[in-house]
């Protein structure tokens, strides 16, 4: 579904759990109000959607591991498929040492395919040039950890194409000017300047974002969030009413956002 209008997507859920007793409560693990310790459904589940397909989940009862059981990132009619390496694919650690190194030889269109593994660092992707930053196995096992150093992955190539896909991505500390974007918003992921960027098959989970999109900050058109867990982020400080977005905060006017899991 595309937006045509400016959009500031603060996402809060407060949710409320209520059981007869000690055995009864929501069983469904796709359910915000899920509870674990529940034996017995008491029919409280509770379901609430954005953009027809993307769920907004509460923390205050759902853990991320529990929640990833049955849920759309999970179960929803795919799973993360392997990406077999190619001739003109630079590769990750095969290549290149570092995804710093790799994104520095890289040329407009080239895909770079990550291995499993934990990446400590963070990325201003090239604008000079579109890149796809892939990884071959999935959110599982490749992760990319901000350290708490400032936003994870900025994107700002005016008129180019990006992918960002398959990672775990978090650590992020979005606090100074620090990235080509702004450095004090998105603290998983902030693009802007113009890029066409596609955020997918991702879990952007424990991040900050000092005034916007604790997770994600999109400031650009044209660009596509899919199939992503958000969960846990969070924005601690806002100066205006188009501050927030502890998930996601997008001040764009054409977009899709579909199929994600949205948790707090």
């Amino acid at each position: 579904m595309r937006f045509p209008l400016l959009l500031l997507a603060t996402l809060v859920a407060t949710l409320t759990t209520s059981a007869q007793d000690s055995d009864s409560g929501c069983t469904d693990v796709t359910a915000c109000n899920y509870d674990a310790n529940a034996l017995t459904d008491d029919a409280s589940c509770f379901h609430l959607s954005i953009t027809g397909t993307s769920e907004i989940c509460s923390s205050e009862t759902t853990e991320l591991t529990t929640l990833l059981q049955g849920s759309t990132i999970a179960t929803g009619g795919w799973a993360y498929a392997d990406v077999v390496e190619t001739p003109s694919m630079l590769t990750v650690p095969g290549e290149y040492g570092t995804i710093a190194a790799a994104l520095s030889a890289s040329s407009d269109g080239d895909t770079i395919l990550v291995a499993p593994g934990t990446y400590i660092g963070t990325y201003d992707l090239p604008s000079s040039h579109g890149v796809h930053l892939i990884s071959e196995a999935g959110p599982d096992v490749t992760t990319l950890d901000g350290n708490q150093a400032e936003s994870v992955l900025a994107v700002a190539g005016n008129g180019f194409e990006y992918t960002i896909q398959g990672f775990t991505i978090t650590g992020g500390y979005a606090y100074q000017y620090t990235t080509v974007c702004n450095g004090k918003m998105g603290g998983g992921i902030e693009i802007c300047g113009g890029a066409i960027v596609t955020v997918q098959d991702n879990i952007v989970i424990n991040n900050l974002g000092r005034h916007r999109g604790g997770g994600i900050r999109l400031a650009s058109d044209n660009c596509i969030i899919r199939r992503n867990v958000i969960a846990f982020n969070t924005t601690p400080q806002g100066w205006a009413s188009y501050d927030g977005g502890a998930a996601l905060c997008i001040q764009a006017s054409d977009f899709i956002v579909e199929n994600n899991t949205i948790c707090y």
